[in-house]
């Protein structure tokens, strides 16, 4: 079965699903990112939360580029056909 990993949001869950947060540090600050930008919801302004989703998605699209090949292998175990997207 193929994974295909899209998003900032499916990222973290994948990683916390599987437990793989603690491979790399930049993991981890994917997901504090994410819960930044979901606290922000009901107290920043619209291009504030934009802002902060803006840096969940380049420090996703850095992990993507950079960091995941380096861990194809833990990733491979759980799906062999797995695939990680840049976010636009």
């Amino acid at each position: 079965m193929a994974v295909t990993i899209k998003n900032a949001t499916q990222f973290v869950n994948f990683m916390n699903e599987y437990k793989l947060i603690h491979l790399d540090p930049i993991f981890n600050q994917v997901a504090v990112c994410l819960s930044e930008y979901q606290r922000a919801c009901a107290c920043t302004s619209p291009s504030s939360k934009d802002g902060i989703y803006q840096n969940c998605r380049n420090l996703y699209n850095a992990a993507v580029k950079y960091y995941i090949p380096k861990y194809r292998s833990e990733f491979s175990r759980i799906s062999p056909n797995i695939n990680f997207l840049d976010e636009a």
